[in-house]
């Protein structure tokens, strides 16, 4: 069978939302963003120059200019054309910071990986180019994002109770300290705030389950630090979904099982209501990955017509038709 989407072919539908859901992401990571999308092209040819003049009209947009040095990040490895910029033009700090992020993604599936060449050394050297980097550029939250991007491969330490606003949560030392130091310079920065529910899902994901769900109390500080129209009230669902795919929802015990479900359900509503369905949808460069969570959870809660409603959105971000006899089933059935 033909893969769906494969050039020169009709389209193929996918046989259900949540498998349309997968896929408009994965063939859409510049998530609407056309520069983004021509300079990766070239890039991906050798071609750095795009990618240079991109990330200079991005400015200190840090939302908009995280996304792309993310992109840029991911279809990098293995690609020499960094490298190559950052010869051409040492002085830049874009290519710093761009060349510092493909390290981290290289280090974090090199340890992931156990590859014995991931040295505890190899990784106090990307660390401290980090630092380094945050020290010549003290306004970017994006050498800070990268070190959160460690976290989860890096280990934690000691725990302890972090206050947030007017709500507290269990964390890491390290990684509060970083996330921390990102949301100084840019208080809702989406990455941020997802690279740290990344590090404390790796903290928490070979504890007790009633322990592991305490997760939910890092999303609902961030929630309720946030406007009501803010795509950070996503945040419970974002981590309702890591906790299942970290295999902890399964193993809680029945009266866990029903908190668990109220909490998700009130969290579903408020996502819905207070951030899709409000007054005014706020889009950020990575909504898309809100909208995908958002979706494939009402899905999850038997509510395909909310679920439709918002991959719609989501087609209209990525150009990527939304297919009318797409089945909205629950994907776990």
């Amino acid at each position: 069978m033909p893969p769906p989407f494969g050039l020169g072919r009709k389209e193929r539908h996918p046989a259900s939302l949540h498998a349309w859901l997968v896929r408009a992401v994965a063939d859409e990571p510049a998530l609407g963003d056309e520069p983004l999308r021509r300079a990766a092209r070239h890039a991906a040819m050798g071609s750095w120059e795009h990618a240079r003049d991109l990330l200079a009209v991005s400015g200190k947009d840090w939302p908009l200019r995280g996304h792309r040095i993310s992109v840029l990040a991911r279809g990098a490895l293995g690609l020499q054309w960094p490298t190559a910029w950052l010869l051409a033009e040492p002085e830049s700090l874009d290519a710093r910071v761009l060349g510092a992020h493909v390290d981290v993604l290289e280090l974090r599936a090199l340890i992931l990986r156990r590859d014995p060449s991931a040295t505890d050394e190899s990784a106090r050297a990307v660390v401290g180019g980090l630092e380094e980097l945050a020290e010549l550029a003290p306004g970017d939250p994006g050498p800070w994002i990268s070190l959160l991007a460690l976290a989860p491969v890096l280990g934690e330490g000691r725990a302890e109770r972090m206050q947030w606003g007017e709500a507290s949560f269990e964390s890491g030392e390290q990684s509060f300290e970083w996330f921390r130091a990102a949301l100084e310079r840019d208080p809702e920065n989406w990455l941020a705030h997802q690279y740290m529910l990344r590090a404390q899902i790796a903290r928490v994901r070979m504890g007790p389950p009633r322990e592991s769900i305490a997760l939910l109390d890092y999303a609902a500080a961030v929630a309720a630090s946030a406007a009501p129209d803010s795509p950070l009230v996503v945040m419970g669902v974002h981590a309702a979904a890591a906790l299942d795919r970290a295999a902890i929802t399964p193993r809680l015990r029945p009266a866990e099982l029903s908190w668990f479900n109220e909490r998700l359900a009130h969290d579903l509503d408020t996502a819905f209501d207070g951030w899709f369905r409000g007054a005014e949808l706020r889009r950020h460069p990575q909504a898309g990955h809100d909208l995908v969570a958002l979706a494939d959870a009402l899905l999850q809660a038997r509510r395909p017509a909310e679920a439709r409603l918002v991959a719609a959105e989501l087609a209209a971000i990525t150009g990527i038709e939304l297919p009318p006899d797409a089945a909205v089933a629950d994907p776990a059935s």
